[in-house]
């Protein structure tokens, strides 16, 4: 069971906090009116929406091959197997993407048909096991790179037990993409410079992941960041830190030159920070592949505007380590 809620504490939290997630039923056979068992959604990867947020969000990238696999797995939830085969019907949920788009900022559309395949959305949690498996065949080389696609999958029905649908895994959102030429993991290092405080210094090396946002447009996604994040991050003394509303977005051409650099937060006049990026033309700017294809290394240099003003130059190396 991923959450376990008790309604006592949620009680007491629910005026100050909005994070208590909206299934209140409590799971322990020594909990008075408990329930022993619900079925749900497991996480097909590590969850990328808060606690705060009643939708869960995973994130999945592939190579722009022709097919590809997802595979989403039901769980009987408990203590105990299914006492007998359990039937789990799924369908897919077009409002389950509008509502994690309005919790994540986000503008992703559902997944068209004509880009992914199953032989059925019926799932079966056989007798004696507690997880059934659905297994979905996306086609990443179709797909918009200047769009965001998403799979909202919820359960609408189980047959075979009386345990309920979880309240807060029996929908959730998928989001897949496909990756461009750029797209990979990356050992980086360079140098940085703050022209209003001296005290900040560089956070080198560090291992970021440039992650398609677009046909020729890959964001700044920093592992080591608040457990993963858009941002960077630097040194403040001793203590690490970072720059909200601000993390780059490199923009290239097909040669693999880095003809821009714009913020993943947005403008000035679009984020509180009134922070915004820029490519410094000085700067190699250019992204270079080895015999095979893949990326091989990037030299870049760029700044962090506020308020209209450059404020930070950075100069970095990145060297590819491998796909996400």
């Amino acid at each position: 069971m991923k959450r376990i809620l008790n309604i006592v504490i949620c009680f007491f939290f629910l005026a100050a906090f909005s994070s208590c997630l909206k299934d209140h039923t409590i799971i322990g056979p020594d909990s008075p009116g408990a329930v022993k068992h619900v079925v749900e959604f497991l996480n097909p990867a590590v969850i990328s929406s808060s606690t705060g947020n009643p939708t869960p969000l995973y994130v999945f990238s592939y190579d722009v091959v022709p097919s590809a696999k997802l595979t989403i797995q039901v769980s009987y939830s408990g203590g105990e197997v299914a006492p007998n085969d359990i039937h789990v019907k799924v369908t897919t949920d077009s409002n389950g993407v509008k509502a994690s788009n309005v919790e994540q900022k986000a503008t992703r559309i559902p997944l068209p048909d004509s880009l992914y395949s199953t032989s059925s959305m019926d799932i079966v949690i056989p007798k004696g096991q507690k997880i059934g498996t659905l297994t979905i065949t996306i086609s990443p080389n179709k797909f918009d790179l200047t769009k965001s696609y998403a799979l909202g999958l919820k359960i609408v029905s189980v047959s075979g037990t009386t345990a309920p649908i979880s309240g807060n895994f029996g929908l959730i959102v998928v989001a897949v993409g496909a990756k461009n030429k750029w797209d990979g993991l990356y050992k980086v290092t360079g140098t940085f410079k703050d022209l209003t405080n001296a005290t900040f210094t560089d956070a080198y090396p560090k291992e970021i992941g440039l992650t398609t946002l677009g046909a020729k447009s890959d964001g700044y996604y920093d592992k080591g960041l608040n457990g993963g994040m858009y941002g960077y991050r630097f040194m403040n003394g001793a203590s690490g830190t970072y720059f909200g509303n601000f993390a780059p977005i490199f923009n290239f051409d097909d040669a693999g030159n880095v003809v821009s650099v714009s913020n993943y937060y947005g403008t000035a006049s679009q984020n509180a920070s009134t922070r915004d990026a820029a490519i410094d033309p000085a700067g190699v700017n250019k992204m270079t592949f080895d015999s095979n294809g893949k990326p091989k290394e990037m030299n870049v240099s760029y700044f962090m505007l506020q308020g209209g003003n450059i404020r930070v130059k950075i100069t970095e190396k990145f060297v590819y380590v491998g796909s996400r």
